[in-house]
C-alpha cells in the first residue's frame, strides 16, 4: 500500500519510495471506515489502529495520553490531525491534514516516528509539525510535508523544532527522499530546536528552505 501524493489522467505518483515498479496491476482504494474521533487515555500501550479514515473534530487526541503507544497504519487522519503530549506515536502509509492550527504537534517528551506519510496543512499560515518541550520525531522514508494541501496554500512552516527538541530527516536514497515544499519557512530552528540530517531532503516551492535561529541555539544540519 501506498498514500497516493498526485495524479495526472495516466501517471500516479506516491509517497515513499518503491523499488523493482514493473507491469503490475494496481487497485486504487478509497478509505474505508470513516469515524468521528478515537481518544487515547493515560497508559494505554500497543494500540494498533489501520485503514480507518477519521474526519471529525479531534480526529487523534493524546491531551490526556501520558504515557501510552500507538501505531497507525493507512490510516487518512483528515480532522484534527495528531495532538501528542508525553506519548509515542508511530505512523505508516498515513495522511494527516488539519484545518486550524499546527497540524502535528508534539509537547512534554512526545516521541514520533512517521514513514511514507504526508503531511498537510489546508490553509494559509497554517504549520505542519511543530515540536516542542523536548520532542523528537523521526521523519522518513519518503515523507512530504506539503505546505499546500490543495487551493494555493502555503504554510508559515513545514517543521518547526524549538525548546530542545530534535527532528531526524535521516534518508538513504534508496529509501526515497523527505520533500519539503509550498512553505515559508521549510525548516525551523530555535531555542535549542535540532533539525538533522537533511542532505538528501528535496525542496520545492519554498520562501526559504532552511533557517536555523544561532541567537538561540536553532542548529539545522
Amino acid at each position: 500500500y501506498r498514500i497516493i501524493d498526485s495524479h495526472t489522467n495516466n501517471v500516479l505518483t506516491i509517497v515513499g519510495c518503491f523499488t523493482g515498479a514493473g507491469a503490475y496491476v494496481w487497485t486504487v482504494y478509497d478509505w474505508g471506515t470513516d469515524i468521528d474521533r478515537i481518544d487515547i487515555v493515560d497508559g494505554q500501550k500497543a494500540i494498533v489502529i489501520n485503514d480507518i479514515k477519521c474526519s471529525g473534530d479531534g480526529s487523534f487526541s493524546a491531551w490526556w495520553g501520558y504515557f501510552s503507544s500507538s501505531r497507525w497504519e493507512r490510516c487518512n487522519l483528515d480532522g484534527d490531525g495528531i495532538n501528542a503530549f508525553k506519548c509515542n506515536v508511530v505512523t505508516t502509509d498515513c495522511y494527516i491534514r488539519k484545518t486550524t492550527g499546527a497540524v502535528i504537534q508534539a509537547f512534554y517528551g512526545a516521541a514520533m516516528t512517521m514513514t511514507r506519510t504526508k503531511v498537510c496543512p489546508a490553509y494559509n499560515a497554517g504549520k505542519g509539525i511543530l515540536l516542542k518541550d523536548m520532542s523528537a520525531l523521526s521523519f522518513r522514508k519518503g515523507c512530504i510535508m506539503d505546505g499546500d494541501a490543495g487551493g494555493g496554500f502555503k504554510a508559515t512552516y513545514g517543521i518547526q523544532c524549538m525548546h530542545n527538541s530534535k527532528a531526524d530527516n535521516y534518508q538513504p536514497s534508496s529509501h526515497g527522499y523527505v520533500r519539503i515544499r509550498n512553505c515559508d519557512t521549510g525548516l525551523y530552528a530555535k531555542d535549542g530546536g535540532q533539525i538533522l540530517l537533511t542532505a538528501n531532503n528535496q525542496y520545492s516551492n519554498n520562501t526559504t528552505n532552511e533557517n536555523a535561529v544561532a541567537a538561540s541555539f536553532g542548529y539545522i544540519d
